[in-house]
């Protein structure tokens, strides 16, 4: 009769004195459940432990039942670990019914959409069925083969069953066919190349409750940042640096930003990001913790646009101890836009457990402390294995490393075995003993002690031939990139890494963990040729220089966070861009293209088509056909009514406007869904670049930069004081000057633009403004303006004279001064920006008049210029700006006259004074006194002129 017994992390079947695995916890590369396998109160052992009570107490007495039905319970698990999908299991037999229950408990457990349902007989046709247990107590049969695994229990008198593996408990016998299958590969998307971000600051921040320790500052949490500075040109913070402590490899990491925290609580860490964020282009974490987690939450919150890089660091055994079923780890990872893990083996298995996207980054080696890596010389290299690290330390075996040079040594005398590191106080006892065991050996072993110079410790890889390392468990340890920079072949324990890191065989051997013969024979093979290892330890140079270089490998990481996607939740709202449009069939394709390029996906395009005589209704159904976002209403109107309408078939709950010769940028879409998704702000802000463009588009000059001057910094505001004692800031900026914003729905479905002016997209803002309960604002500029110089047909209404202009700009300054009073933030500083906007809007009332839509006379030009810059004179004065715009006033007024051959009647005072103060050497003071007091001239044009020649 056989038992189940457990040892050394493993499940076996024993039976006469023979043991047969069943599953082993150091498969951690076999797990692809949802739980972790052990350690925590849900996890694989828990349930494997709870199984084996709940039928200890079922059967009670009967230890052949329990044994029994124990191991159906681990094969069940096994076979469901197998797989990264949920699973159907089917329960046949009328005495094992109860047990459907229990299992589909069980399965549950390790994926919620799995399940175990029952059947009187074993041949029901069953989709989706992986497992079949089945009883053969009471007479049943097994199943005819259909693909699925069957798990049987039998009395053990009844005839062995071909092809089956049998278990004998005594009165009963379990018998399987199972067989492990391959698990089906997670095909991992091809990342675009494409930069779709220019990450300019960078920030790497303790995921410890502790600052930094110094060791840490050259490893992958401070040289990859260091890199990005050194050789991408960023700006890099680290941060969580120990106030006053001594850090000597701070002159490895020189250059970047060294952040010493109040403290190393989560609420220090807070409030750095909290103040720092929305500068950050890129927060680089490392590690799952808990800390990280939060902090890339704030971090999100402060700046939607930026970058979470997420290292894991960590090794298939702290991956299947991550409890995936807790909500907030599938929040986390999902809140990160790049992650990453350190080799190929542990990418393929997290993407097909977790099916997610991630990553190779692996750790490197930067020579820090040298001047350059060079090309080992294998011929100047000695006869010497050498190992690095915590010497003695439990997880490190460094025991079976010096037992399986002890057995290999009388065969190699002149080889010898270096142990560069301190040593665990507690290992000096196996020490004295091994020593005393092979004292032949003292002067072939020798302990080093910790080295931490590091161009010594460089020295020693480059002496040695063997790098070996003989850890149980590890994540990637840094030594064995250096240890393949200095050209060591390797002799490596089966930890994840292992195999990759061996060059698969050719720069080194793998041999199972714990196991002195094994090693002890991999060490014999690559001692014993020296013209094979040569080969081995060229390979395990070519490997860093093509895998393991840091430099490249921090290069390669750059361009894969610049390139990563603008992350935003798949169920991001519903954003409707409402594009008026009329007889405009060559910019009309390229707006519509841009649209078509949002990075974000989730948005409608409303055309509202002006019945064009051009193709451009055509082109618009042709849109509407390809592409179900776009929808397309034939409408005769003037663009403010188009607009209106618009609105009114709008489905998204949020809306924007696009100008049919205009161009939203890629990313401007994903930007605002990134805001408006983490804060649902009433209004995100573009920032739009005014360009001067030729009939391609070509930009001859643009305004960005002076743009994002007045608004540097990204903002969130929320309620009704902080937003409305922001709008003075934000009109100041120029982000209400039109209608190229995002406004939520709601906000504005009662609004309606004017449709009997040019500006009608100010006065629109003045209504929404008191709507608006929350603001969000990205300082990048989303929105191009297109102006186009030389381009007949376009800028509707740029280059044109209206006759309304100045009432219309006058009531924009009386309207926003009375908006301001009403909800009390009017004050000297919003006064005097509204006169400084009226006056900016005045000069381009002087400039229309010599525009050749301008069909007034001359003398009319002359009468409306003089007399509307005296309605402003006040302003002018209070700004400190009439002069200057008096001396705009006279250059026009003498354009207009020298190229006009126009009479004049009542304005020859007005007209001569102009004359000679532009064309005569010797101006006739006179003629321009009697322009300045002039009945025409009620500003007094020309005063200054006067002052300074009289």
């Amino acid at each position: 009769m056989g038992r189940v017994t457990y040892s050394d992390f493993k499940y076996w079947y024993e039976n006469n004195g023979e043991l047969q695995e069943i599953f082993s916890y150091k498969d951690t590369l076999k797990n692809y459940s949802r739980l972790p396998l052990h350690t925590v109160d849900k996890s694989i052992d828990a349930i494997v432990k709870r199984s084996f009570e709940f039928f200890s107490n079922s059967f009670s007495g009967n230890q052949g039942l329990i044994e029994a039905f124990f191991m159906i319970i681990l094969l069940v698990i096994k076979k469901a670990m197998e797989t990264p999908d949920a699973m159907k299991v089917v329960c046949v037999g009328g005495d094992i019914q109860w047990l459907s229950a229990y299992i589909d408990g069980i399965l549950k457990e390790m994926y919620p959409d799995s399940e175990c349902i029952f059947s009187n007989t074993a041949n029901d046709r069953i989709d989706g069925c992986s497992l079949r247990v089945v009883s053969l107590l009471s007479g049943g049969s097994l199943p005819e083969k259909d693909g699925s695994t069957v798990v049987a229990v039998k009395g053990h008198e009844e005839a062995l069953i071909d092809c089956y593996t049998t278990y004998d408990f005594g009165m009963v016998d379990v018998v399987t066919d199972y067989r492990e299958v391959a698990v089906p590969e997670y095909k991992l998307p091809e990342r675009s190349s494409k930069a779709k971000r220019n990450i300019r600051t960078v920030a790497a921040m303790t995921p410890h409750n502790r600052a930094f320790n110094n060791s840490e500052l050259v490893k992958d949490i401070g040289l990859v940042p260091y890199l990005l500075y050194k050789e991408e040109g960023c700006k890099v913070y680290l941060v969580g640096l120990e106030k006053n402590t001594d850090y000597p490899a701070k002159e490895f990491v020189s250059g970047t930003e060294m952040v010493e925290l109040e403290g190393y609580d989560l609420d220090s860490k807070k409030k750095w990001i909290e103040e720092m964020g929305h500068s950050i282009d890129c927060l680089m974490l490392f590690g799952t913790y808990d800390d990280n987690i939060i902090i890339s939450k704030i971090y999100r919150e402060v700046n939607p646009y930026g970058v979470v890089y997420l290292a894991l660091d960590a090794n298939s055994y702290w991956i299947n101890n991550i409890p995936r079923f807790e909500k907030k780890y599938d929040e986390f990872y999902e809140n990160c836009d790049v992650i990453s893990t350190a080799t190929k083996t542990l990418q393929k298995f997290i993407a097909a457990k977790w099916k997610m996207d991630i990553d190779v980054v692996r750790c490197g080696y930067y020579p820090v402390g040298i001047d350059t890596v060079t090309v080992p010389d294998f011929d100047s290299k000695k006869n010497e294995i050498v190992t690095v690290g915590r010497i003695g330390s439990k997880e490190k075996r460094n025991d079976i490393l010096l037992e399986a040079f002890a057995k290999i040594a009388g065969e190699f005398p002149d080889w010898t075995l270096k142990l560069v590191g301190p040593v665990a106080e507690d290992f000096n006892e196996y020490i004295d003993d091994f020593f005393e065991r092979n004292p032949e050996l003292k002067e072939r072993v020798v302990f080093t002690g910790e080295v931490t110079d590091k161009k010594r410790l460089h020295d020693e890889f480059l002496e040695s031939k063997i790098f070996a390392l003989t850890s149980d468990s590890e994540g990637f340890p840094n030594v064995i990139p250096e240890a393949k920079s200095t050209g060591l072949a390797l002799a490596l324990t089966n930890i994840d890494v292992a195999k990759e890191a061996a060059g698969y065989g050719l720069s080194g051997e793998v041999v199972p963990t714990g196991d002195v013969l094994s090693l002890a024979e991999a060490l014999r093979k690559l001692c014993s040729d020296q013209d094979s290892l040569k080969e081995k330890c060229k390979r395990s140079f070519e490997d860093y220089q093509d895998k393991y270089d840091y430099k490249k490998i921090a290069h390669e990481l750059y361009s894969v966070l610049n390139s990563a996607d603008k992350k935003v939740s798949t169920n991001g709202p519903l954003i409707s861009v409402i594009m008026p449009v009329k007889n405009n069939e060559k910019f009309f394709p390229k707006a519509v293209q841009s649209i078509l390029d949002q990075e974000y996906s989730n948005w409608e395009l409303i055309i509202v088509e002006g019945m064009s005589t051009d193709k451009t209704g055509v082109m618009a159904d042709d849109y509407s056909k390809a592409d179900d976002r776009i929808s397309v209403i034939h409408a005769d109107e003037w663009i403010y009514e188009s607009l209106n309408i618009g609105i009114s078939k709008a489905k998204g709950e949020y809306i924007t406007f696009l100008n049919s010769d205009d161009l939203l940028m890629p990313d401007a879409l994903i930007t605002a869904a990134n805001y408006l998704k983490c804060f649902g702000t009433d209004m995100f802000l573009f920032a739009v670049n005014s360009t001067e463009c030729d009939e391609n588009q070509n930009i001859l000059t643009q305004d960005a930069d002076k743009v994002i001057e007045f608004s540097k910094e990204p903002f969130v505001l929320e309620g009704d004081a902080e937003c409305r004692g922001a709008w003075e800031r934000i009109m100041r900026a120029g982000l209400l000057n039109n209608q190229l914003n995002v406004y939520k729905k709601s906000v504005i479905k009662d609004v309606r633009f004017r449709n009997d002016i040019f500006g009608a997209d100010y006065f629109f803002n003045l209504q929404v403004l008191p709507k608006v309960r929350s603001f969000a604002y990205y300082p990048k500029c989303l929105y191009r303006f297109n102006s186009y110089v030389n381009v007949s047909g376009m800028n509707a209404s740029v280059g044109k004279y209206y006759t309304y202009s100045h009432g219309m700009y006058n009531d924009f300054y009386l309207k926003s001064i009375e908006l301001f009073a009403t909800y009390g933030v009017l004050d000297e500083n919003a006064l005097s920006m509204f006169r400084q906007i009226r006056i900016a809007n005045f000069t381009g009332e002087l400039v229309s008049y010599t525009y050749d839509s301008c069909k007034l006379s001359l003398e009319e030009k002359l009468k409306e210029m003089f007399a509307y810059t005296n309605d402003l004179r006040d302003m002018l004065i209070m700004e400190g700006r009439f002069e200057d715009i008096e001396e705009l006033a006279l250059k026009i007024s003498y354009k207009l006259i020298s190229e006009s051959s126009e009479k004049v009647e009542k304005l020859v005072n007005i007209k001569k004074g102009v004359e000679t103060l532009f064309i005569d050497e010797d101006p006739d003071i006179e003629a321009i006194h009697r322009l300045t007091f002039d009945y025409y001239n009620p500003a007094h044009i020309g005063v200054s002129r006067l002052k300074k020649l009289v």
